[in-house]
């Protein structure tokens, strides 16, 4: 099974996520897929909790 590639105007919001809000380019990635996705929460207990990054809320799952 081949890898799918993110798009190429993914690739550019990952990094200008990373740059404005210090984040792993990997997290940047993520966050800006669940914006183009227009999911409004991400759970994960890896970035800080209530914090919103390009409309999306972080929530930590387990606070």
């Amino acid at each position: 099974m081949e890898a799918r590639r993110p798009p190429p105007a993914l690739i550019v919001v990952a990094s200008e996520l990373e740059q404005r809000h210090r984040l792993w380019f990997r997290d940047g990635l993520i966050i800006g897929a669940a914006s183009r996705a227009g999911a409004s929460r991400l759970l994960t207990e890896d970035l800080q909790d209530g914090r919103t990054i390009a409309g999306v809320r972080v929530v930590n799952p387990f606070r």
